[in-house]
C-alpha cells in the first residue's frame, strides 16, 4: 500500500490543476455567452473541488515524506510529468470554446451525443487585446505549484519542514495578487465592454497558466541539485 501513496498524491494534485483550469475555462467562456453569474457559479464548484484535492495531496505527500516512502528524485520526476500534463491540458482548453449550442441543452437534442458535443464546442482562435506574457504569465500559476516545490524541499531539509511549509501561503498570495489585482481586472474591463471578448480572455489566461506550469516543471528538475543530501 505504501507504494501507492506517491501515485495517489500525484493524482490528487493533477485533479487540483484540472479543476482550477476548468474553472477558468468556464468562467470566461460563459462570459462570452452573456451568462456571467452562471459561469461564476459553475466555476466555484470546480474551485472548491480543487481545494479538496490539494488538501488530500498535502495529507498523503506528508505521509510519503515522514515515512521515507519515496526519494526526492522520484518525487521530482513524477511531478515534472504531472505539471507537464497540467500545462498540456491548459493549452488544449485554451484552444476550445463553448458555443451557443451548449446553452440549448445537449440532453434535449435528438442528434447523436458525439455530434451534439461537436456542435457545443468549437475552436477558439480569438486574439486578446490584453496580453499576459513574461513574468506575469510565470507568476500566474505559481500559487498552484508552490506547494509541490515546498514539499520537494522537505525531503532533504527535514529540520526545516515547518519553516518551508509556512512560506507556501506567502508565495501563493503573490500569485493570487497578480491574478486578482492585475490580470483579472483588466480582462474583466475588456469583457464588460464587449462580452464576445470572453473567448479571447479565456485563451490568453489559459495559455499564460500553461507557461507557468511548464516553467515550474522545469524548475522542479533542479531541486535535487539544490538540496544538501542529494548534492553532496
Amino acid at each position: 500500500m505504501n507504494q501507492l501513496a506517491l501515485p495517489a498524491a500525484a493524482l490528487f494534485f493533477f485533479l487540483h490543476l484540472l479543476c482550477e483550469t476548468i474553472a477558468t475555462f468556464i468562467k470566461y467562456n460563459f462570459s462570452s455567452l452573456g451568462r456571467h453569474m452562471l459561469g461564476i457559479s459553475l466555476a466555484n464548484i470546480f474551485g472548491i473541488s480543487s481545494r479538496g484535492f490539494v488538501a488530500l495531496y498535502g495529507i498523503i505527500i506528508s505521509i510519503v515524506i515522514e515515512k521515507n516512502i519515496s526519494s526526492i528524485q522520484v518525487y521530482v520526476y513524477v511531478y515534472f510529468a504531472v505539471l507537464l500534463l497540467g500545462a498540456g491540458f491548459s493549452l488544449v482548453l485554451a484552444n476550445i470554446k463553448i458555443t451557443d449550442s451548449f446553452m440549448g441543452g445537449i440532453s434535449h437534442n435528438e442528434l447523436p451525443l458525439l455530434k451534439q458535443l461537436k456542435m457545443a464546442f468549437g475552436t477558439n482562435n480569438s486574439k486578446c487585446a490584453i496580453p499576459v506574457r513574461g513574468i506575469t504569465a510565470i507568476l500566474l500559476g505559481i500559487q498552484f505549484v508552490s506547494v509541490v516545490i515546498a514539499y520537494g524541499l522537505c525531503f532533504s531539509l527535514p529540520h526545516s519542514r515547518l519553516l518551508i511549509i509556512s512560506f507556501v501561503p506567502l508565495v501563493s498570495m503573490l500569485g493570487t495578487l497578480i491574478a486578482i489585482l492585475w490580470v483579472e481586472p483588466r480582462l474583466a474591463r475588456m469583457i464588460d465592454a464587449d462580452n464576445a471578448t470572453g473567448y479571447a480572455a479565456a485563451r490568453e489566461f489559459l495559455r499564460a497558466r500553461a507557461i507557468s506550469f511548464f516553467f515550474c516543471a522545469v524548475s522542479l528538475l533542479a531541486l535535487p541539485l539544490l538540496t544538501p543530501e542529494i548534492g553532496a
